[in-house]
């Protein structure tokens, strides 16, 4: 089975930008600088789940306050009415963990909001 990632995800000119930096250039740090509406959390589930298809580990999404991790990321829609835990490919998710909000992917790699 062949699964395109990013998933049900078409980004921007600025954001292929920094894929093709992290996935193709294999640079280990970007700094992105965006305003508000960008775009910028559709991106980055994104990123963490390719990094973690990639390598297993456990990678982390850090918000100010854990509250806010869920009410955007973990219930949270984009404009047009998508989930933006639906970029995971169902596939790959082997168990998905609400309390802790935790996605643990088929090959051990462990997704989590804070």
């Amino acid at each position: 089975m062949i699964i395109d990632l990013p998933h049900k995800f078409v980004p921007r000119d600025y954001q292929a930008d920094i894929l093709q930096a992290l996935f193709v250039e294999g640079f280990r740090h970007i700094y992105l600088v965006a305003h508000r509406r960008s775009g910028k959390d559709k991106l980055c589930i994104n990123i963490l789940t390719a990094a973690a298809c990639r390598r297993v580990g456990t990678y982390l999404y850090l918000f100010p306050q854990t509250n806010q991790a869920r009410k955007v990321i973990w219930k949270g829609l984009d404009a047009a009415g998508m989930r933006f835990l639906d970029h995971i490919p169902a596939c790959l998710v082997a168990k998905s963990n609400g309390t802790e909000m935790t996605v643990e992917l088929i090959n051990g790699s462990i997704i989590q909001l804070a």
